[in-house]
């Protein structure tokens, strides 16, 4: 995986200053709105090869290098998350005083999540509007002075010379829109320093948004939807009963409840379910409702003797 994304990126990066003659910096900051979906639609292909390339690129791109990104930024903030709840010691809840609630340490896990997703969406932010604030306050045809618009008199300069001057308000405009991928386009970076700056920063940036908005979405209405289990709110008849009990003898085990939930949210299908019991069976011939970890690895190592002894009786000789 790590060679097709390098490869993709690679690609675009030569086709890009091959046949549109841009920089590598720009290649590389439109392949950055396209991955990210962003679209400031500040430099857009020019020629009908260009045109074409784009709407395969596009594709096989969003396909590979989105899902890399999002991993990316899932595993940093369950990082966090667990430095945050190292402390915190693991309690299950018992039958006498369980209603389905969820416990204290999976409260503090929710939260802890909710708030690292935050507090990175936030950084990401806060950076992408400090820079733009203190490095291109003015978008200003000219790279050098652009970059040193630190005084009235270089931001005058830059003035007449056709530039437009950033206020923080602009800055934060731009960062907050290219976050959260909806990007107008009014205001976009223009400088190559902060064409090359948002190369980098808003492949994180918008994973961060995407990872803050499904914690969010799981905060807000997966704890509602999995309530409906509690005691005092599961409806109870005996049609309900005899779903749940799949196996047709009265009473109910932890696995039957567990499927039942699982089919009743639409997590998984029954297809799924029936596929996942074929597979238990096979490996448990004896119908003991328990494997142990030498019974399966040695079912293993037997299952890969056969296949070999397949291969080479179908191999040419």
């Amino acid at each position: 995986l790590t060679f097709i994304v390098a490869f993709l990126l690679l690609l675009f990066v030569i086709v890009g200053h091959v046949v549109e003659g841009w920089s590598y910096i720009t290649s590389v900051y439109v392949l950055m709105q396209i991955v990210t979906t962003i679209g400031y639609g500040d430099v857009t292909p020019s020629t009908f090869r260009m045109k074409m390339f784009f709407c395969v690129y596009v594709l096989a791109a969003l396909m590979v290098l989105a899902t890399v990104l999002s991993n990316y930024v899932q595993s940093m903030v369950q990082r966090s998350v667990q430095r945050r709840t190292s402390s915190i010691t693991r309690r299950r809840s018992r039958a006498a005083g369980a209603s389905g609630r969820i416990t204290e340490t999976t409260s503090s896990e929710i939260g802890g999540k909710l708030s690292s997703a935050t507090l990175i969406m936030l950084s990401m932010v806060l950076i992408g509007t400090l820079f733009f604030w203190f490095v291109e306050r003015c978008s200003c045809p000219d790279v050098h002075v652009a970059a040193n618009c630190t005084t009235f008199a270089h931001l005058e300069k830059c003035l007449e010379t056709g530039g437009k001057e950033k206020l923080f308000s602009d800055c934060l405009y731009l960062a907050v829109f290219t976050v959260t991928t909806i990007g107008f386009g009014d205001e976009s970076p223009q400088s190559e320093y902060g064409r090359a700056f948002a190369c980098f920063w808003c492949f994180i940036a918008v994973a961060s948004c995407v990872n803050w908005l499904a914690v969010v979405t799981r905060v807000m209405f997966d704890r509602r939807q999995w309530q409906k289990f509690d005691l005092e709110h599961l409806r109870l008849d005996e049609d309900v009963w005899n779903e749940m009990d799949s196996s047709n003898n009265g009473t109910l085990s932890r696995a039957e409840f567990l499927q039942f939930a699982l089919l009743r949210q639409g997590i998984v299908s029954r297809e799924v379910i029936k596929y996942v019991n074929e597979i238990f069976d096979v490996m448990d011939p004896g119908k003991t409702n328990s494997l142990s970890f030498e019974h399966v690895r040695g079912l293993q190592r037997q299952r890969r003797k056969d296949l070999l002894r397949e291969q080479k009786n179908l191999s040419p000789r």
